[in-house]
């Protein structure tokens, strides 16, 4: 039953729903995303599935424990060096840095972090990796790295600034790991390269007590943060290139903030480029129609949560309660839509508000 939900899930109910246009899937065809996925042990997201054949991946995972095969199975750093990886028992959880217990021993996470052991590994900087492989250049970097991040977007730094158009980068807010940088950190190392916050998934712990209701508030730890390049600079990568390869570049921009849900930035874009003439009127009306039928209305999520929720309720009882996961999953996933249209107010509701 777990195996058919699964199934089910990303075939008939995607978790991550858009729509491309003519114009965009045969782009994409001719020249697919480069996605760089650093720090891969989980395998790489789901998001990703709607591209089909139009997304590429760069996997680096250096814990020979990960189940994912990768395309390199080393790590990334500022330079090439060998630097000692510290395994916990949860693989995704180990670092290139030390894990500061006195810190993690606070929360009930604290079992995901038990020492399992070291391994020494060679690093090696993404611009010196791919220097002679220009055709594997990332459109997109996400690092997952537990708090050697900003070490892997320094050694990016000529590819970050000539061409990468976003990033997914996970910020700390606490010190998991002895001498990691702060979230404030990291945002200003990309905001100095052209680069803006557009969300931030938040993960919150608990202590030992579990003392937690639907009113209480645990403690920030983690979150991911995502950034893509501003309207300007954007448009400086657009105009310096040959006006052959500007609408590959413009779809692959706009293929990302359809993955992600930038939809009223995709919008801006496009009536951007519109403006500077570097798309006609007809490409524009395209591939707008495409971004705004990739906008779900929060009934129409309802009510494809709706079935899978049943399913899973289902598969609990069958399973004897093993199928618990499932449930909050899809219960989650037919509520967070209406709680996050609830939060819509302001000017013309145009403000989603914590408060």
């Amino acid at each position: 039953m777990k195996a058919l939900l699964a199934e089910m899930d990303q075939c008939w109910f995607p978790e991550y729903f858009y729509v491309l246009s003519p114009t965009m899937g045969a782009q994409l065809q001719r020249s697919p995303l480069v996605i760089a996925d650093v720090g891969a042990a989980m395998g790489v997201d789901v998001r990703w599935r709607g591209l089909g054949d139009g997304v590429r991946f760069l996997t680096f995972e250096p814990d020979g424990r990960s189940q994912t095969p990768n395309n390199f199975a080393i790590g990334l750093g500022q330079r090439s060096e060998k630097r000692t990886l510290y395994l916990t028992q949860l693989p995704a959880a180990s670092s290139l840095l030390e894990h500061h217990r006195p810190v993690l021993r606070d929360f009930a996470t604290y079992s995901w972090h038990e020492p399992a052991g070291t391994v020494d590994i060679e690093l090696v900087a993404l611009d010196d990796l791919l220097v002679a492989q220009p055709e594997n250049y990332p459109d997109f970097l996400k690092t997952d790295v537990e708090g050697f991040d900003l070490e892997v977007l320094r050694g990016a730094e000529r590819i970050l600034s000539q061409h990468t158009l976003g990033v997914q980068v996970e910020v700390s807010f606490i010190e998991r790991h002895v001498g990691a940088p702060f979230f404030g950190e990291v945002d200003q190392f990309l905001r100095d390269r052209q680069m803006v916050l557009f969300s931030l998934q938040r993960e919150h712990w608990l202590r030992h007590n579990l003392t937690a209701g639907v009113n209480s508030q645990p403690q920030l730890i983690w979150g991911d943060a995502v950034y893509f390049l501003t309207r300007d600079a954007f448009g400086q990568r657009v105009a310096r290139l040959e006006p052959s390869l500007r609408l590959p570049l413009m779809v692959k921009m706009l293929a990302l903030l359809l993955v992600y849900g930038a939809h009223d930035y995709a919008i801006e874009l496009t009536d951007f480029c519109l403006a500077e003439h570097w798309l006609t009127v007809d490409q524009s009306a395209e591939l707008q129609d495409a971004i705004r039928r990739s906008v779900r209305s929060p009934l129409g999520s309802l009510l494809r949560s709706l079935p899978l929720l049943l399913l899973s309720l289902m598969a609990s009882v069958l399973t004897l309660g093993r199928g618990q996961s499932y449930v909050q999953r899809y219960l989650r996933r037919c509520v967070q839509p209406l709680l996050y249209w609830a939060r819509r107010g302001g000017v013309q509701r145009s403000v989603f508000s914590d408060f």
